[in-house]
This record gives C-alpha cells, sequence and structure tokens, in this order.
C-alpha cells in the first residue's frame, strides 16, 4: 500500500506555490564577469577589460579590470582579478555584495569560472500538504534561481524531502542521495524520484508557517485527518514542526484539544524540545495524553490555572515547574516570579519548598537580597549546596528559619561544607578506600577527555584525596559531590595552567548524561575569565566529537556483527 501511495507522490508543486514562491527570490539576482579585450577611445588602443553581464536587468556592460596583488586576500580561484564598480571606484570581485551600477538592484558578483554549467543564484525551500490515496503528505521543495554563463535565467523545482501520515503509521521520503566527496564534503544527488526510508524521521523539520503553501481543510478531511487541526496549528504561530505534530497527533489525538483551546505556542515548544526515537516522543513531552480536558493533559489545578497561563504566555519551564509542585507553589506565585523576571533554576529551589512549610518567594526574595548584598557570587546553586549540608548535619526537625536564612550566606555556607566535606573525608577506612577505588575507576574511564591548548589543560579528579584538597585550596564545596563523582552521576574536571600543573586554577563539573558543563568554579566560588570560559566551550567541543566518533565506531562495529549473523 505505501509503495502505491509513492508512486503516486506528485513530482511537481501545485503551479499557485511554483508562482507565489518565485516571487520570493526575484529580487535575488548576480553580475557574471570575465575577462575580455576592449577598445578605449580615449587611448585609442585595445587592451584587457572586463565584460559583465547583470541577469536582474540584461543589460551587458564593459568595465575597468583591476588586478589583485599576489599578496592581497581578495586574491584566491577562481577570480583573481576584478572590476572597478563606476558608481563609486572601489574594487569588486568573486562573491561580494554590492548594488548594479545600471540598474540599481543588490547583486553579488560571480567570475565565469565559478560553474562548469549554472550558477545557483538563489534557493528557496518551502512545502506543499497534500492527499494521495487517501494519506495525508508533507512535502518539501527546492527552488531555485539558475543563470547560465550567458546570464540567462530561469527557475528549476527539485523534490526533497516528505513524511506521509496514513491511519495509525507514518513513513519518511526522500529523493536524493548523500554522496561524500573528500574535497566539498557531502553533496546531494538527486534522483528525481520519491523513495521510501528505512526508518521514520521527520524530515520536514521546522519550517516558517508562511513557508508551507495554504492549503484547504478538505485535504484533511479526504486523508481522514479533518480533526487534526493541523492547519489551525500553523496559522497560530510564526514557525513550527507540521511533521512532528501529526506524528504526535496519530498517536494521540487529544493533543488537537490544546490547539483548539489556544495553546499553539506551547504545543510548539514541547515540540522543539524533544529528544529521542519514535517511540518514546510523546512521553518526553510532559503531556498527560490519558486525560481529555486542557488542563488535566498540562497537569493544572484549574480551568483558571489554563486561563493564567494562556494570558500571561507562560512557557514550558515555568509550566512544568508549576505541574511538578502545584501542592506547595500556588500559580500566583510562580506568575509574581514570572512578572519580576526571575532567572534562577526554579527545580534547584525546590529542595527547600518540598522539604520545609516555605513559600517559593521567600526563598527568591532572600537570594535577591543576598545578591544585591554580596554580589553575584551568592547565587542559588551556593545556596542549593548550603541545604543539602545543613540537611546532612543537622536533623531535619531542628531545623530553624535561621539556619535556612542566615544573614550572611557565604559564611554560612564555608563552614557546613567545609564541616561536611571534612566529616566525609575522615570516615570509615573500608568505606573511604572503596570510594577511591571507585573515583580512580572513573578518572581512568575520563582520561580519554583530557584536552590542553597553548596555556591551559584539563584532567579529570585522580582521587579522593585530590578532590579534598580541591576544595580545600579554593575554598569551595566541591567535595561535596565525592560520592557523586565516585557512583558515576558526576563527573568532575580539573583545570590547570600549563606552567603550574599541580596548584589548583578551576574545577569544573561535566554531565556525561547531558554533554553539557554544569558548574566552572575558581577560589572562592568565582566565576572564570574569558579565558577559560573559551578553553571550556573549545573543551566540550571536542568531548563531543570523542562521543560521536565512539558513537558511530559502535553502530558501524554493530552492522557488521549483523551481516556477518547473516
Amino acid at each position: 500500500m505505501i509503495n502505491d501511495i509513492i508512486k503516486a507522490l506528485p513530482t511537481e508543486p501545485p503551479k499557485e506555490a511554483f508562482e507565489h514562491y518565485k516571487e520570493c527570490i526575484r529580487d535575488q539576482n548576480i553580475i557574471i564577469y570575465q575577462s575580455t579585450m576592449a577598445y578605449f577611445p580615449l587611448e585609442d588602443r585595445r587592451r584587457k577589460a572586463v565584460k559583465c553581464k547583470c541577469t536582474a536587468c540584461g543589460d551587458e556592460f564593459i568595465e575597468e579590470r583591476y588586478d589583485f596583488q599576489a599578496d592581497c586576500f581578495y586574491s584566491r580561484p577562481p577570480a583573481p582579478f576584478g572590476f572597478i564598480d563606476p558608481r563609486t571606484n572601489e574594487p569588486v570581485y568573486e562573491g561580494l555584495d554590492f548594488i548594479c551600477p545600471y540598474c540599481g538592484s543588490p547583486v553579488r558578483a560571480r567570475h565565469i569560472s565559478g560553474t562548469h554549467k549554472d550558477f545557483i543564484v538563489s534557493e528557496y525551500f518551502f512545502n506543499t500538504v497534500h492527499e494521495v490515496n487517501g494519506a495525508l503528505c508533507i512535502l518539501c521543495w527546492c527552488l531555485r534561481k539558475v543563470a547560465d554563463k550567458d546570464g540567462n535565467v530561469k527557475h528549476t523545482v527539485t523534490m526533497c524531502d516528505g513524511n506521509i501520515f496514513k491511519g495509525k503509521t507514518s513513513y519518511t521520503v526522500s529523493a536524493y542521495l548523500k554522496n561524500y566527496n573528500p574535497y566539498t564534503g557531502y553533496t546531494a544527488i538527486y534522483q528525481g524520484y520519491w523513495r521510501k526510508q528505512s526508518y521514520w524521521e521527520d524530515k520536514i523539520g521546522k519550517v516558517h508557517s508562511c513557508d508551507i503553501f495554504p492549503f484547504d481543510q478538505e485535504v484533511l478531511s479526504r486523508s481522514r485527518y479533518e480533526n487534526c487541526k493541523l492547519d489551525k496549528f500553523i496559522s497560530k504561530i510564526e514557525e513550527c514542526h507540521p511533521a512532528l505534530y501529526m506524528e504526535i497527533y496519530i498517536k494521540h489525538p487529544n493533543i488537537e484539544n490544546l490547539v483548539m483551546c489556544g495553546m499553539s505556542r506551547l504545543v510548539e515548544e514541547k515540540l522543539s524540545s524533544l529528544r529521542g526515537t519514535k517511540s518514546n516522543l510523546s512521553k518526553n513531552m510532559g503531556i498527560d495524553f490519558k486525560e481529555s480536558k486542557p488542563y488535566k493533559m498540562l497537569r493544572l489545578n484549574s480551568k483558571t490555572d489554563l486561563l493564567l497561563a494562556r494570558r500571561y504566555r507562560f512557557n514550558n519551564e515555568w509550566l512544568l515547574f508549576y505541574a511538578d509542585f502545584k501542592d506547595s507553589v500556588s500559580i500566583e506565585e510562580i506568575l509574581e516570579l514570572k512578572r519580576s523576571k526571575c532567572t534562577y533554576d526554579l527545580r534547584i529551589l525546590d529542595i527547600v519548598t518540598s522539604r520545609f512549610d516555605v513559600r517559593l518567594t521567600t526563598v527568591v526574595n532572600y537570594l535577591d537580597k543576598q545578591k544585591k548584598r554580596y554580589g553575584s557570587k551568592y547565587n542559588v546553586i551556593m545556596y542549593k549546596d548550603y541545604i543539602s549540608a545543613l540537611l546532612n548535619l543537622i536533623d531535619k526537625k531542628e531545623i530553624t528559619k535561621e539556619h535556612l536564612f542566615p544573614k550572611n550566606l557565604k559564611t554560612q555556607h564555608d563552614s557546613a561544607t567545609q564541616r561536611w566535606a571534612q566529616i566525609q573525608y575522615e570516615q570509615g577506612a573500608e568505606e573511604k578506600k572503596a570510594r577511591s577505588l571507585q573515583i580512580e575507576k572513573r578518572a581512568a574511564k575520563l582520561a580519554q577527555f583530557c584536552y590542553q591548548s597553548e596555556n591551559l589543560l584539563i584532567t579529570p579528579c585522580p582521587s579522593d584525596k585530590a578532590l579534598f584538597i580541591e576544595g580545600n585550596t579554593l575554598s569551595h564545596c566541591v567535595y561535596r559531590y565525592s560520592e557523586s563523582y565516585a557512583n558515576g552521576n558526576t563527573a568532575i574536571f580539573f583545570i590547570r595552567k600549563k606552567d603550574m600543573p599541580e596548584a589548583p586554577y578551576f574545577t569544573l563539573e561535566y554531565s556525561e548524561k547531558d554533554n553539557e558543563i554544569l558548574q566552572n568554579r575558581g577560589y572562592d566560588n568565582e566565576a572564570p575569565p574569558k579565558e577559560v570560559v573559551v578553553f571550556a566551550k573549545e573543551w566540550l567541543k571536542y568531548v563531543t566529537k570523542l562521543i560521536k566518533e565512539k558513537q558511530n565506531g559502535k553502530s558501524t562495529c554493530s552492522k557488521s556483527k549483523q551481516h556477518a549473523n547473516a
């Protein structure tokens, strides 16, 4: 059945769509130039010049040739020369955007040797929605404006990708193959026909609503998706994931209830944050699809909460936080925090609100006062570490409001965390030895992520003792993470200066699960300077590359094993 649908897919977009999107690239043009010999009357002789042709006005004209010096950065293939713009007397060269001196249109200079056959003046991707044999098809097209070496312009349309939805099943189609060239990288070879891919993937991706050509409700009705509200979803927001929305809809049709109650923007935000395979897409949205009423689907208390969330444009983060902790936080408090542009990680604040009879706004107001009084180092992470150490040192029943909200957070934080670190370090010999062995194994595993630049280097924490010394020397609470580091819940790295590799400089916490840097702190929890920030970003890119190479290696290896077994 799917093969019959693929064979029946249109190979050209509707004529109205072609004409509509042709207008979007109408003002994009080039000037093709080449070397020639021309007669100059004032000099009464023929000499080298440059012949130009503009695709906007079609005029052909001769301009003064400009040869670049050998050491000039403009001197690069395929055009070691250019021409003089008569309007500005400035040199024009390959790839430069400027104004045509005769018709005033914005153009780009292209040397005739820049292509074998045709110049691609501009590309524009758009999408169309069709009903084919009872299936709903969302297809992507590439509209090209091309010019030959004589400056003649034409428009071509190429099939790209698409998604097909039939009943409760979805398919992916493509019309090109990727070819790898060691000089140019991956290039697309267009086949001219649609073919089915082996697994489902959102090939349409996130697109601007105006790049989806308007379609009639009849298209949805004929494909038996008359209630999906795809048209309403697309029209209510500027950018959206149409294929991903349909993929969720065929499994959970009640998602259209959220669109109908004006929550299209929130649905799109949830779609944009999805990660994972086809099987667990809906699980990661934070929506209770077992319910049908919108406020219950979003795990809110009442319709009033839904109205407030819609009126004040709650984003996904605020709404999920309220849904998780609605028993201890009212939506009015969340609204007040949103009005004050609270930038705290709301989930970290749960360490207080979920354990003690304290309102969220009380915690935020306290942290704001500490930040204004003592500076940016008095942040929510420091407060979280302080409360964690406090719960380990004092019984929960004995903790008072004076403990929860000390006048000087920095002093109490240092005291509590250092006391707890000392207790951990002086624990029983067997427990300490076991933790140390675990840390050493972790360090050996993370050694692949060692990295260095011209001035800095980064290595994993090698031992339990080294972690304790790091915290004491830099006067921060990194040793509190010893158990988490040993158990593999987090990773601790030391940043050092190359000329002083043994001296603690900055301590970095890294999440292997999310592949992101969680913290990077120096002495007394100071923020890293620009040099260290840049180094950490370069290191993270290096780690990401290693992880991808390892994953690709595993997938290649597994395919080889399957082939061998077959």
